[in-house]
């Protein structure tokens, strides 16, 4: 087997492990980032990669989102985490009733409850930033990336003792 196939192996293994590791740490909502990661291989290296698109980014899962801008649509992010995770919220009433000059902004008094919660989530990341960033989880890819550094170095070392003799 040759030196690049050996470490397409290693980055596949690492891939499972990583996903491995975000289910047993409980953090999968969609599935949509441990779907996202690929391993690529370039003309002069491989690489592991993970995030984009409508996936979360993969140090995210570990570090956690910092306090600051958040995406313009972010209200509807945290809605749609809300039903991935099958998080229940408080229907919201309304206080006024339906008349022709009256429409309610939405469809019903559990979606008024879902966007009302939604919109206290992302205020509270958007200040203070998630509960993750504040106690960082590094069971995620830390490991994962330490076992493969030192896998990859075996291989090197035993390759350039290969050389030498």
């Amino acid at each position: 087997m040759d030196l690049k196939q050996e470490i397409i192996n290693i980055l596949l293994e690492a891939k499972d492990e990583i996903i491995l590791n975000i289910e047993n740490e409980g953090i999968k909502a969609s599935g949509k980032t441990q779907k996202s990661l690929k391993v690529i291989e370039y003309d002069k290296g491989v690489r592991l990669v993970g995030g984009g698109g409508d996936a979360a980014p993969i140090g995210t899962l570990q570090y956690g989102r910092k306090s600051g801008k958040v995406p313009l649509n972010f209200r509807e992010i945290i809605v749609k985490w809300l039903e991935d995770k099958n998080i229940s919220t408080t229907p919201l009433p309304y206080k006024r009733q339906l008349s022709e000059r009256w429409q309610p902004k939405f469809s019903s008094i559990e979606e008024r409850g879902k966007y009302q919660a939604a919109y206290f989530i992302a205020k509270k990341i958007k200040n203070k930033g998630t509960d993750r960033f504040v106690n960082n989880n590094l069971n995620i890819y830390t490991p994962v990336q330490k076992e493969v550094k030192g896998k990859i170095e075996k291989i090197f070392l035993a390759k350039i003792n290969e050389m030498l003799k």
